[in-house]
C-alpha cells in the first residue's frame, strides 16, 4: 500500500502535521540507519554528515553534503525550513516554510506561528528543522532539542535485515525469498525452490561451484559420464564404451592405459600371456594305436574313442613307431552315442613308407560323438599310431 502523508493542509487534524508525515515515511521503511545529522555551518548554510539510509529493503550510503545560500527572513519574522533527504534521487533538499510574525520572537518549536511546511513526497526523510530569522540561522541553543537553531528530527531505522524472531514461518525447512516473478513481498521457499533460482532447472541437472558463483550443469546425454576438467566438471562420452566397439570385446589394462581386446573366434580360450591376455585356439590330439611291434598288424583292427567337447578335426598324422617301412590304410567313421556307424568319412594311406601327415582338414565333431578308426590293406607294419589333431569350437 502506498504511504499516505496524513494529515495535510485542509485536514481538521493539523497540529504538528510534519511530524506525523515523517513517522509515516519511517513506518514505510524509508529513513536513516546511521549518521546524516544536520548542523549549522553558517548563517546561510547547513551541513549534513555522512551516513547510511534505507529505501524499503534497499540500503544506501550518503557521503555527506550541505545546503547553501539559505535566505534570511524578513525583519520581525521567522521561517521554519525542513532539511530532507530524498531517496528518489538521493539528494539533500530544503523545503522552505512561509514567513510570519510569531507571538514570541525568541521561541522555536514551541510557537504555532509560523507553522513549518509539509513534506513534499513520501520519498523524503526528515532530517531536521531550521529556525531562520532576519539574522539567518543563528548560533542559538533552544532547550535540549536544538543546537544553533537546528532541531535534529532523525528517527533512526534498523537494518533492513530483520531479527530472526521477527520472521514467522508456516513450516519447517523453509527460507525467506521471492519466487514469484517480479517485485513483491518475501515468500516461504523450500531449498529445492531456492536451488531452482540457478538457471532453468531440469531433472538430472547438477549444481557445482564455478569461478565466482554456484552454477548449473545441465544433464548430459544418456550413457555419458561425469568427468573433471581443469576446473569445472563436464559430461563426456564414456571412454570404456567408446573403446569397446564390438559385441564380445573385453577391456584390460595395457602398458599405460585401458585397452580393447577384440572378441575372439568361436571356441577360442582367453589365456594370460607374459603381460597381456589373448585369445588362443584350443587344440588337443587323440592317438589311435595299432599293433604291439612284435608282429605285422592283422586286417580289420579297429580303435574307438568318445570325444567330450564340440570340436573339429584339422589334421591327421600316421607313423610306424619302429620305422618299419610298409603300407596301411586307416578309415574314419563317426556316430552319436545312440547312433549307428555309417561309412568312412575320411581315410589316410601310407604306401611303402613310415609316416604321413595331412593338414587343413575340417571335420566337425559334436560333443559326445564317438570316432572309430580301422586299419586295412596292411603290409609289413607292426606298430603304428594314427594321431588326430582337434580344435575346440
Amino acid at each position: 500500500m502506498a504511504t499516505i502523508l496524513f494529515p495535510r493542509k485542509g485536514d481538521r487534524l493539523r497540529a504538528s502535521s510534519v511530524f506525523f508525515q515523517a513517522m509515516r515515511v519511517a513506518a514505510s521503511g524509508i529513513g536513516v540507519m546511521s549518521g546524516m545529522a544536520p548542523t549549522r555551518a553558517s548563517v546561510s548554510s547547513i551541513a549534513v554528515a555522512s551516513g547510511t539510509y534505507r529505501n524499503g529493503n534497499t540500503p544506501g550510503s550518503y557521503g555527506g553534503g550541505s545546503l547553501t545560500s539559505i535566505p534570511a527572513a524578513t525583519a520581525g519574522m521567522l521561517r521554519f525550513d525542513l532539511i530532507v533527504f530524498d531517496v528518489s534521487d538521493a539528494t539533500l533538499k530544503r523545503v522552505a516554510g512561509s514567513e510570519d510574525t510569531p507571538p514570541i520572537i525568541s521561541d522555536f518549536l514551541e510557537t504555532t506561528i509560523p507553522q513549518p511546511p509539509e513534506l513534499a513526497s513520501a520519498s523524503q526523510i526528515l532530517l531536521g528543522v531550521s529556525r531562520v530569522s532576519s539574522s539567518g540561522i543563528e548560533a542559538v541553543a533552544y532547550g535540549h532539542y536544538a543546537t544553533d537553531s537546528i532541531a535534529n528530527m532523525i528517527m533512526e531505522l534498523p537494518s533492513p535485515s530483520p531479527a530472526s524472531a521477527a520472521v514467522q514461518f508456516g513450516a519447517t525447512t523453509r527460507l525467506l525469498a521471492r519466487k514469484t516473478s517480479g517485485a513483491g513481498a518475501g515468500e516461504e521457499c523450500t531449498l529445492s525452490e531456492i536451488l531452482d533460482f540457478i538457471g532453468s532447472a531440469a531433472r538430472g541437472d547438477i549444481l557445482y561451484r564455478g569461478a565466482s558463483a554456484w552454477l548449473r550443469l545441465a544433464k548430459g546425454t544418456a550413457g555419458y559420464v561425469l568427468s573433471q576438467g581443469a576446473n569445472d566438471p563436464a559430461w563426456s562420452s564414456d571412454p570404456i564404451i567408446a573403446a569397446l566397439t564390438t559385441r564380445g570385446d573385453l577391456l584390460y589394462r595395457g602398458v599405460s592405459a585401458p585397452e580393447r581386446l577384440a572378441k575372439g573366434a568361436a571356441g577360442q580360450a582367453l589365456v594370460q600371456g607374459a603381460n597381456d591376455p589373448a585369445w588362443v585356439t584350443r587344440t588337443f590330439d587323440v592317438g589311435f594305436t595299432f599293433g604291439d611291434g612284435s608282429a605285422v598288424i592283422v586286417e580289420s583292427s579297429a580303435v574307438e574313442y568318445r570325444i567330450p567337447i564340440a570340436c573339429k578335426i584339422v589334421a591327421a598324422r600316421l607313423r610306424e613307431t619302429n620305422d618299419v617301412s610298409g603300407s596301411i590304410t586307416f578309415s574314419l567313421a563317426k556316430r552319436t552315442y545312440a547312433g549307428t556307424w555309417g561309412g568312412a568319412i575320411d581315410s589316410w594311406t601310407i604306401n611303402n613308407n613310415t609316416k604321413l601327415e595331412e593338414t587343413g582338414l575340417n571335420i566337425a565333431v559334436d560333443a559326445g560323438d564317438y570316432l572309430s578308426i580301422w586299419a586295412s590293406s596292411i603290409t609289413a607294419v607292426k606298430h603304428i599310431l594314427c594321431s588326430l589333431t582337434f580344435e575346440a569350437t
